[in-house]
């Protein structure tokens, strides 16, 4: 038996005594002994197979709303079936590099085939995500001009054609069983009132069918970045066409909030109010999904740096506040999807 194999046992042990053991001072549930450990082993090569083999061993123990960023499969098919292979409820994906205008495209036969696997009951996978690429500035163009301001720009002509696409692509997801949709880091511009006015333009000229789902991310702040609260991912919302208010949904990305300096989500007090203020300016069913994230810089520092759980600034002390996030979007429903690395599924999951 590897290493991995008897930490992977131990953190998800029945025995009331390894409960015992695993407590900590501060009740968050997983010692942070044990993160460090799994952290040092996520390079071995059975990874994967431990996570497999732990997840069909201790799968009614899960939360039901969770799961990780994946590396896309040969197919979309093959994708669904190897988050379902890891226990992931949802999952985020990119549809081609993250730092390239060009999507992929996939055939028709592939897309129905993932869409029937997610909406089958056996399939733990139930809403799957992709990613935009980072490249994407829905406030201004690659040469530097404010978006719609009588420029004419071939280049996001045909971002936009691209973009239409891979809502249409997710929104085959929309099933009974679960959902989908795109995440957009929205842009940036010198300019904030003037750049989130074009960014709620931009969103305008998208083809939307009744099922697509775009998802608003929160950002960090770093220089012109926009969108980096509620009170302006609100604003880029109230300037889109009503008519498509139903495609809208909020991303948030809790690194992103805590180096952004909206809420210091180490406490727990901070994280109940994020969720209070959300639902007063949008309503909790426009909270789609959350990214998890530790984050590896400062609170307050605009900085947009992932770090693994339990081992960042957010939760390098203590797991509390991350055990009530857990609590709160599993008990409204909401896809919590790791950033980070899926092998950190495994800690998430013993909260």
């Amino acid at each position: 038996m590897s290493t991995v194999t008897s930490q992977v046992e131990i953190i998800f042990s029945d025995d009331e005594d390894e409960k015992e053991e695993k407590k900590l001072p501060n009740s968050s549930g997983i010692p942070l002994k044990r993160i460090n450990e799994i952290n040092q082993e996520v390079n071995n090569k059975q990874i994967n197979h431990q996570l497999e083999s732990s997840t069909k061993k201790h799968q009614s123990y899960f939360r039901t709303n969770l799961g990780s960023h994946l590396t896309t499969q040969s197919t979309l098919s093959q994708t669904i079936d190897y988050a379902n292979r890891l226990g992931m409820y949802a999952i985020q994906i990119f549809n081609g590099s993250p730092m390239a205008y060009q999507r992929k495209y996939y055939d028709q036969k592939d897309i129905l085939e993932a869409s029937q696997k997610v909406n089958q009951r056996k399939c733990t996978c139930q809403y799957v995500f992709s990613h935009l690429p980072y490249l994407y500035n829905c406030a201004g163009s690659i040469k530097n001009h404010l978006l719609w301001s009588n420029q004419k720009n071939s280049s996001w002509e045909q971002i936009i054609k691209n973009m239409s696409y891979e809502l249409e692509l997710m929104s085959h997801f929309q099933t009974d069983q679960g959902g989908g949709g795109c995440v957009l880091h929205p842009g940036s511009w010198p300019d904030r009132k003037k750049g989130i006015e074009s960014i709620s333009q931009t969103i305008n000229q998208l083809t939307f069918n009744p099922k697509s789902m775009l998802l608003l991310e929160i950002c960090a702040g770093k220089g012109n970045t926009l969108g980096v609260n509620l009170g302006e991912l609100k604003q880029i919302y109230d300037g889109v066409d009503r008519d498509l208010h139903q495609n809208l949904g909020i991303c948030l990305d809790t690194a992103h909030i805590y180096a952004s300096g909206c809420y210091d989500l180490s406490q727990t007090s901070q994280m109940v109010k994020m969720f209070e203020d959300f639902d007063k300016i949008f309503g909790l069913k426009k909270l789609q999904l959350v990214h998890l994230n530790d984050s590896n810089v400062a609170y307050n520092t605009k900085d947009d740096r992932h770090a693994y759980i339990g081992t960042g600034h957010i939760w390098g002390k203590s797991l509390n506040s991350l055990s009530y996030l857990l609590d709160y979007t599993q008990k409204f429903g909401i896809p919590t999807v790791l950033e980070t690395r899926p092998d950190d599924y495994l800690i998430i999951q013993a909260l």
